[in-house]
């Protein structure tokens, strides 16, 4: 199984790059254009396709604990 990550606009692409390297499935909010959109947006789409968010971004850990 190949984990899949979804990469908030604030992680660096040397990371993404890296992860990729080690044959990772990253997608990356800046190189598909969801940069400036909310976290909210961001959830859904990592949900919708089974995809965990990295992100240095602390309000992440809201919005999934009000899913519960």
């Amino acid at each position: 199984m190949i984990l899949k990550f979804l990469a908030d606009e604030n992680i660096f692409p040397k990371v993404i790059s890296y992860l990729r390297n080690l044959e990772f499935d990253v997608k990356s909010a800046r190189e598909i254009g969801l940069s400036q959109i909310t976290d909210d947006k961001i959830v859904d789409i990592a949900t919708k396709e089974k995809r965990s968010i990295i992100t240095f971004d602390k309000h992440f850990g809201d919005i999934q604990m009000s899913l519960f």
